[in-house]
């Protein structure tokens, strides 16, 4: 259970923290002076790893391992959820990485409008994956 509770909350959280990230954090780019932006996006990108990554980590090694272990009886299942994970890990290191790098050497709103609506891809993924287990965990307390 703890394998289950623990995948559950991290993706929770990211999908709490993707929904700040896409309404709050990025467009408030918009609005950074062009003179300390190189700073400011250093220093987000510096310490949203922090918060980001470990969760990520749990997220990535907890659904791994329950495939795993439940392959047999949940397969679609977590042919769902892994394929999620997959979509989010891609966007990341695909997209939102040489996104930030390019960023914050180059302050270009253009760029920003564009990752935006891409982002939406990664937000929406995290969404699907809550849902998911807002589902499992209820069908879970209701057999108890």
């Amino acid at each position: 259970m703890i394998l289950i509770l623990s995948h559950a909350i991290s993706g929770f959280f990211l999908t709490g923290l993707i929904w700040v990230i896409q309404l709050v954090h990025y467009p408030s780019f918009k609005f950074y002076d062009t003179k300390t932006f190189k700073t400011a996006m250093a220093h987000h990108r510096q310490k949203i790893s922090f918060i980001v990554m470990p969760l990520m980590l749990i997220e990535l090694m907890t659904g791994i391992t329950l495939a795993v272990i439940q392959w047999s009886s949940l397969a679609e299942f977590h042919i769902i959820n892994l394929t999620l994970i997959a979509i989010i890990w891609v966007h990341t290191f695909m997209l939102m990485v040489p996104f930030h790098q390019t960023f914050e050497s180059n302050f270009d709103i253009d760029l920003l409008n564009r990752t935006l609506k891409h982002h939406w891809l990664r937000t929406t993924a995290w969404t699907l994956k809550s849902a998911l287990w807002i589902a499992t965990l209820w069908h879970i307390l209701t057999i108890y």
